[in-house]
């Protein structure tokens, strides 16, 4: 769903803003009810391809809708579909796997869906995405003054403000709106030299968008003194807490060219999530996976997979992370096996921390999982 906002100063920056900030955002779907959306994002320090993973859990229908078959075959196409149109010209830089349908038996709302997708030279897909922002920035600023550009910020903040409500009341809350309204409450704390730098960075050819060793950053140009003010602002801080309930690890940090919003952190894969508990038509459970073409479980070692067990599975894929259970079942953590360190087992947190437990003190499955590495 895309907005144009229209002020007095003429400054289009609700669609600016959807152009800058949308590459990592999952939103919901208009028809289907959709229990919730995983998007994973690795970019590993030793090469230049990025790796993505899309869990659809729980896909539902809303009130026996019509447009059902309809909106099941768009989740099957090879594009963006967590992203505004203006990214779509981005796809030539993009390879998708098959969009795969299967069922959670152990759900109630069996129907879901994963599909993995790679960027396989980031560099030219960031060089792609920062010429189409310049353009679009320098369009969006053209023959405003910088008092113009931070009035024009001010009354787009107060319009979104207004037409938050009306988008949730038709597809709930999700991430993006937060996102959103958390970038435009930092824009509008931005001084006017701050927005002189934004008009200079764009005749520079200025890289909004990065790939740093393991991690996507978003480079606002702002001086040193206003960033620094803008992440210790307790509004800012208050923001990014509400976004780790979606997205993490995120960090909002004062650059040498600006203000930096930063995924992935401390080498650790990027998530993304939106969870939706609106209403949904639970008889339609079975008229959705009829329209997915009856679908059967992902079946490893004679164990049907759940979206929540495969998102653990890519993560242990990519960096060797996995959920470790304690023998009880009511104690975990997310460590790598560091090796046996005497009668204990080694465990290194994603923050580096290190746990020495007893293998009998751990679950079945992480004992089995010893055994194997043992061989």
């Amino acid at each position: 769903m895309m907005l144009k906002y229209a002020n007095s100063t003429g400054f289009p920056l609700k669609k600016t803003i959807f152009i800058l900030l949308s590459l990592v955002l999952v939103i919901g779907c208009d028809r289907l009810v959709i229990a919730k959306k995983s998007l994973l994002i690795f970019v590993p320090p030793e090469s230049d391809e990025i790796s993505l993973y899309y869990v659809t859990e729980g896909i539902s229908l809303r009130n026996k809708n019509k447009w059902a078959k309809h909106d099941l075959d768009a989740l099957r196409m090879a594009n963006f579909t967590f992203l505004p149109s203006e990214a779509e010209a981005a796809l030539k830089f993009c390879e998708f796997e098959e969009l795969r349908f299967f069922v959670d038996p152990a759900s109630n709302r069996q129907l879901c869906a994963e599909r993995r997708m790679k960027i396989p030279n980031r560099s030219e897909f960031a060089e792609f995405c920062n010429q189409t922002i310049n353009k679009s920035v320098e369009k969006a600023i053209k023959d405003l003054d910088e008092y113009d550009i931070k009035n024009g910020i001010k009354i787009g903040r107060a319009e979104y403000a207004k037409t938050r409500p009306g988008i949730e009341g038709m597809v709930g809350p999700i991430p993006m709106l937060e996102f959103i309204d958390g970038v435009l409450a930092i824009l509008e704390e931005y001084d006017v030299d701050s927005i002189r730098q934004i008009r200079d960075a764009v005749q520079a050819d200025f890289r909004w968008l990065r790939f740093e060793t393991n991690s996507v950053q978003f480079v606002i140009p702002a001086t040193v003194e206003c960033a620094t003010r803008i992440v210790a602002n307790p509004r800012s801080v208050a923001w990014l807490n509400r976004m780790r309930i979606n997205i993490s690890p995120i960090e909002l940090l004062q650059g040498s060219d600006g203000l930096v919003i930063s995924l992935g952190l401390n080498g650790q894969l990027i998530r993304v999530s939106f969870a939706d508990d609106t209403g949904h038509d639970p008889a339609g459970e079975k008229r959705v996976v009829e329209l997915a073409e009856f679908p059967e479980p992902i079946m490893v070692h004679g164990k049907a997979e759940s979206a929540d067990s495969l998102v653990e599975k890519f993560i242990f894929e990519k960096t060797g992370f996995r959920k470790w259970n304690d023998v009880t079942g009511r104690f975990a953590i997310t460590a790598k096996f560091g090796g046996n360190v005497g009668s204990k087992v080694l465990l290194i947190k994603e923050d580096g921390s290190k746990v020495y437990i007893s293998s009998d003190q751990l679950g079945i499955a992480d004992r089995d999982y010893l055994d194997v590495e043992k061989k």
